[in-house]
């Protein structure tokens, strides 16, 4: 990646960067590198950062974890996620640890009825599996996903619904 000539600290430009969305610590070394700044710099800022409670990673991937569930995502979509975005270790488990079953499924639930809404001119099998396909790239796992769509299907039969 092309380097620029820092312009100011590392201190501000960290917190210009964590004023746009949170980050990882991993992530904001790299983007403070990518700007020019010394590693000495960097590490002083990431410290004074978390000294300030302006960093904290774990609350950060616990609020990566809320986005994923509001945009009705599944376990392994939210963790490809938080891996992306430079979290890792205990920060990831305490935060997936938020999403429980109960929550994946309401999560499932909704994604799935907001599928079928927008494709209701499809014919209902090919439905099917374009909800069984979408759970999947949606992040759910397919074992659930498998389960759920054996429900809906027998829901949406009972209903007489097309």
């Amino acid at each position: 990646m092309k380097k620029t000539l820092p312009k100011g600290t590392a201190w501000n430009a960290a917190l210009k960067l964590l004023a746009g969305s949170d980050k990882s610590a991993s992530q904001l070394q790299e983007r403070l590198a990518e700007k020019g700044f010394g590693s000495g710099e960097i590490e002083e800022a990431l410290e004074r950062l978390k000294t300030h409670h302006l960093l904290n990673e774990e609350e950060a991937a616990k609020r990566v974890v809320a986005k994923g569930i509001g945009n009705r995502r599944g376990r392994k979509r939210i963790a490809f996620e938080l891996n992306r975005h430079g979290f890792r270790g205990e920060s990831v488990r305490a935060a997936l640890s938020l999403l429980t079953p109960e929550i994946e499924e309401e999560s499932m639930e909704l994604a799935a009825e907001k599928f079928w809404r927008r494709t209701a001119s499809r014919q209902f099998l090919k439905r099917m599996k374009s909800l069984a396909d979408f759970l999947a790239r949606s992040g759910f796992e397919s074992a659930r996903v498998f389960e759920f769509v054996e429900k809906w299907q027998t829901r949406h039969v009972e209903k007489g619904c097309d």
